[in-house]
């Protein structure tokens, strides 16, 4: 099936290619009969120079023309894209109304989201996780936000060199509690164990506390290990998922939820993407168009 995601419009790859060939593509001037009797008359030999400026001031009034011409399409194309993000338009795949009307900056795109929005990502390789990561998180801090991160393959020091590189003091904001780091098998697996009612309870603390120390919002990005098909617990990753989205209508922690397309199977990636409302794809944020409501997909389930 041909959709606009397939076709590449959403990617910012047609973007750059799009400006690309009209930055390159010369314009022809355009001319009208006068012009052509001018050019060919007995006038234009003794008027070369002003000839050649005339006609210079046409193509550069054309090609400014179609710059103007595609700067228009480029604009009415972005707010296309982005029109599902209006604060008018929080109506999600399936009805689901989005809980806040407080949007916030995620770090990577160019429109705000509502506070509490669930997002997922699947990448495939590590470079496409990092740069989601890094800027979700340095975005956070910056807003004065509440900001936590569980991850397994991110050592802790690429998050420090990253705020350091705009002038934060890592032990500051770690000290002042804006951050926590924290492995995904610290995170998720207590005791060898997944319980999603155990980490539904810690994202509910997760928000009080933040609204108890006077941040301006929350939000978290964890990566799921494929450790978790070996866990107690393990085949409850869906129930959480669901009810994570459920538990940010009144929680509205902004969440990412990472994973590793080569280290799950197929099916439960496409599980996975059901299960979340928003996506991350090719470094942009859309609506899921595979998006189950969490009740009827619990329903589903049961």
């Amino acid at each position: 099936m041909t959709t606009p995601w397939n076709k590449g419009f959403f990617w910012t790859d047609s973007w750059k290619h799009f400006l690309r060939c009209g930055q390159k593509k010369s314009f022809p001037a355009v001319r009208d009969k006068r012009q052509e009797s001018y050019l060919r008359g007995p006038s234009a030999q003794k008027s070369g120079n002003l000839c050649r400026c005339f006609f210079r001031a046409s193509i550069i009034e054309s090609v400014y023309t179609r710059k103007r011409a595609i700067s228009s399409r480029i604009s009415d194309g972005l707010s296309c894209l982005f029109a599902s993000f209006r604060p008018d338009c929080y109506t999600l795949p399936g009805g689901q109304k989005m809980s806040s009307h407080i949007l916030i900056d995620i770090g990577f795109i160019y429109e705000k989201l509502p506070a509490g929005t669930h997002i997922c990502q699947v990448y495939s390789d590590e470079r496409e996780r990092n740069a989601s990561l890094l800027a979700f998180l340095l975005r956070g801090i910056l807003a004065g936000e509440k900001c936590a991160c569980f991850t397994e393959n991110l050592p802790e020091k690429t998050i420090r060199d990253h705020f350091a590189e705009s002038g934060l003091d890592y032990q500051e904001i770690i000290d002042s509690k804006a951050f926590s780091f924290a492995r995904t098998r610290e995170a998720y697996f207590t005791d060898n164990t997944f319980d999603p009612e155990v980490m539904l309870e810690v994202l509910k603390n997760f928000h009080k506390e933040s609204i108890k120390k006077g941040f301006s919002n929350a939000r978290v990005i964890g990566e799921m290990s494929p450790e978790i098909s070996r866990i107690r617990g393990g085949e409850r990753l869906l129930e959480y998922e669901c009810k994570v989205t459920l538990l940010l209508e009144e929680y509205p922690i902004t969440s990412i939820c990472q994973y590793d397309a080569r280290e799950f199977d197929g099916a439960l990636i496409m599980d996975v993407v059901k299960v979340h409302p928003m996506m991350i794809v090719n470094g942009g944020v859309i609506q899921n168009p595979f998006f189950v409501p969490p009740q009827e997909f619990l329903n589903q389930s049961a």
